[in-house]
């Protein structure tokens, strides 16, 4: 759970997910390869999630976006 509430702080604040897809990474760590990919010494990954291009994920993403609750996405 703990997990999932810095994910949701984290969107809230205007923070991206793209990090996320370079590898399994704590929420922590975000900062340095943020750092690291405007260093140029991380590509961009090669594959992304697939739930990604099914219709309406971007919409879902946006609302995540908004500062909900994990009851908030039960009750969706």
């Amino acid at each position: 759970m703990r997990g999932l509430l810095e994910l949701l702080d984290h969107l809230s604040g205007g923070g991206a997910l793209d990090s996320f897809w370079m590898g399994k990474i704590a929420s922590s760590h975000l900062s340095v390869m943020q750092e690291l990919s405007l260093r140029g010494l991380l590509k961009p990954p090669k594959i992304m999630p697939q739930f990604l291009d099914l219709p309406g994920a971007n919409q879902r993403l946006a609302r995540l976006k908004t500062g909900l609750s994990p009851l908030d996405l039960i009750a969706a």
